[in-house]
């Protein structure tokens, strides 16, 4: 006689156990061992209802019982639903096979009536407003697990699903949410504004990167971007696989086998490579080689990663992004690209996705990247069709778990707080990112990152409105001498670093550190023409020399969107008060802060502030005084003006 074994089957969200009271009995089951079988739909925000289908077969491939379900009959009515059915403990057919379909995703709730009975996922017979979703699951391939179904034990199996739904705003072209994460991807082998793939003539090449003459040359450019959500606990952690070029023929894809293998991560954003005649062979282990020189198809790689200060609502976005550009020769064309990425809230210790590993059995979605770099054009972000260039895909409950090769969290918090030299910070920024609630005051800084490159030192941190600033640099009313201001070291740092006002205590901090920090420079003064303007990031501080090129530009705001290149007068020594003549009494930057800059000669000038450094004390030099935001001594007043400078 065939035993019977009850089945707990329950979908339910955020992982739950398999319920033990008010769930949904078969009518057919018989008191008796039983196996809990959970299907977690993870955290569906914004959905009504979700119907599933469930079937349980025996181990001769007899239907034991099949069943259709919703969560708004069988649970939360947000993805999560009970049901308990029998199993088959047979020791012939005691292998039993789960089978879950998701038949459809719903924006209200579904009544039973209403969901049409069992049909291997079939969603014709159902009633509702139907939500696009991309479904795990088809006719013929349905979720699946094997069980022991035994007479005197109790089994489990469980199923983890995470479904992609089409989100509402794109970061490029197009993007997908899985539960409250959303992430876009594409991948631009050129300007292809009409759709019709690269031009021949080279007229849609994206030239972006230098190649070994020195100009931009031919760029192919991935690009991947994810929120995992809004709040102060979000981590948003990006995954990636090496980047693998298949460039030995035939390449359709089928036999594919990596003939060059890049690794997209770095400790700092940019060219992961020095571009020459064999550029890619020396760049190892970044670049690593199968049989081909790379120095064929690449002249230079380069990544760039971080997290944008979008915010919803008030509320941080932690929205980052991942992209990579390749600097590519002609016979890119005979290769196909091959990639894949995802992501996660790595706060999220429930969703069985950590360390860049996808946990075996766990439904999760990931983005592909299959390019043939022969015929591509700019690929957008595919919803829902396999054969894309850029699409969107799932991992099984069959086999072992699923790890990407690389990962990156900037906002991850690592246990540093600033507290000790052992525990600095990176930024104020990070510290920011990583804790909102973050306090204005001095912390232990380290931009380079412990126990590497410059020292850490003990700074301020401005974490007010638009906070996240660090205090590199200060003009106080106490100026120093022109022999122990005109130097690239360190200036008076010990104490004076870490104390945020104003006109506090002239220092600096030495250029090496200045130029570890990544953010833009702000530049505040005070007096007579009290001002804030920002520099670029790409500025590399000198202090003892004159500025150039972007580091002569002020900008009005931190999107350095209206900026004005200031002049040099024939004090000129530099934005940065380096006075090498010892004949000449000032080092003098004019920020410009209108579309005609003019000589700073009287008080009554506002077109621009100007950082000053006393040198001397003599008649000759009285002139002259230390800060921004100061003008020359006149006979009737005189304007002791100070400045602080920081950096993201």
């Amino acid at each position: 006689m065939r035993a019977l074994s009850l089945s707990c089957l329950a979908l339910a969200a955020l992982l739950p156990a398999c319920a033990d009271g008010g769930a949904r009995t078969d009518a057919n089951a018989t008191a008796g061992p039983t196996v809990a079988i959970d299907v977690a739909a993870l955290n569906l925000q914004g959905v009504g209802d979700v119907v599933w289908d469930l079937e349980v077969d025996n181990g001769r491939g007899d239907v034991v019982w099949q069943r259709r379900v919703t969560s708004t009959s069988h649970g939360d009515s947000a993805g999560s639903a009970s049901y308990v059915g029998p199993c088959d403990a047979e020791p012939a057919a005691a292998q039993n096979v789960v089978k879950v379909w998701v038949v459809g995703v719903y924006g209200g709730d579904v009544a039973l009536a209403d969901a049409g009975t069992f049909a291997s996922g079939d969603a014709s017979a159902v009633t509702g407003t139907a939500l696009p979703f991309q479904n795990p699951t088809g006719p013929t391939t349905p979720l699946t697990r094997t069980v022991t179904c035994a007479a005197n034990a109790d089994a489990a199996a469980r199923f983890d699903v995470a479904l992609m739904r089409p989100a509402e705003q794109g970061f490029f072209d197009v993007a997908v949410s899985f539960n409250d994460t959303f992430c876009s991807a594409k991948f631009d082998c050129c300007a292809d504004d009409a759709g019709d793939g690269c031009a021949t003539d080279g007229s849609e090449d994206l030239d972006l990167l230098f190649d070994v003459s020195g100009q931009r040359a031919r760029t192919m450019v991935l690009g991947f971007a994810c929120t995992a959500g809004l709040g102060a606990d979000v981590v948003t952690e990006l995954y990636m696989d090496d980047l693998t070029l298949d460039c030995s023929a035939p390449n359709t894809g089928v036999d594919f086998a990596a003939d060059v293998t890049i690794r997209p991560d770095a400790a700092t954003n940019g060219n992961l490579c020095t571009a020459g005649l064999d550029g890619m062979t020396s760049c190892a282990p970044r670049v690593t080689e199968s049989g081909l020189d790379a120095d064929t198809v690449l002249f230079q790689v380069a990544t760039y990663r971080g997290e944008e200060r979008l915010s919803s609502g008030g509320t941080a976005a932690h929205k980052v992004y991942w992209n990579v550009a390749l600097g590519v020769k002609a016979s890119i064309s005979s290769c196909r690209l091959r990639t894949q990425a995802t992501a996660d809230d790595s706060a999220n210790t429930d969703d069985h996705v950590s360390g860049g590993v996808i946990a075996a059995g766990t439904v999760y979605p990931y983005v592909a990247w299959d390019v043939d770099l022969g015929t591509c054009g700019s690929e957008a972000l595919s919803f829902g069709d396999a054969t894309a260039p850029v699409t969107t895909a799932y991992t099984t409950t069959d086999g072992g778990a699923t790890s990407f090769d690389r990962s990156y969290a900037p906002t991850a918090f690592d246990g540093a707080d600033g507290s000790t030299a052992a525990l600095a910070i990176a930024s104020c920024d990070t510290l920011l990112t990583q804790r909102p609630a973050a306090v204005s005051g001095s912390y232990w800084i380290d931009p380079d990152g412990v126990e590497t490159g410059v020292d850490a030192f003990y700074g301020y941190c401005e974490m007010a409105a638009d906070g996240g600033w660090t205090l590199i640099m200060r003009g106080g009313t106490d100026p120093p001498t022109k022999a122990t201001w005109n130097t690239t070291t360190a200036y008076a740092v010990a104490t004076a670093a870490s104390d945020g006002a104003q006109d506090g205590a002239t220092f600096k901090l030495d250029d090496a550190t200045i130029n570890a920090f990544s953010g833009v420079y702000r530049v505040r003064t005070a007096g007579l023409w009290a001002s804030t303007r920002y520099v670029p990031a790409s500025c590399d501080y000198v202090h003892t020399a004159n500025p150039t090129a972007e580091c002569r530009y002020t900008c009005s705001d931190v999107g350095l969107s209206s900026c004005i290149q200031g002049a040099i007068n024939s004090y000129g020594y530099g934005m940065h008060g380096g006075a090498t003549d010892p004949a000449q009494a000032c080092g003098i930057e004019y920020f410009a802060t209108s579309s005609a800059p003019v000589y700073m000669t009287t008080p009554t000038s506002t077109y621009n502030i100007y950082w000053m450094v006393q040198t001397g004390t003599t008649a000759s030099n009285a002139n002259c005084h230390y800060g921004p935001g100061q003008r020359w001594y006149s006979s009737s007043a005189n304007d002791d003006g100070t400045m602080t400078v920081w950096r993201r």
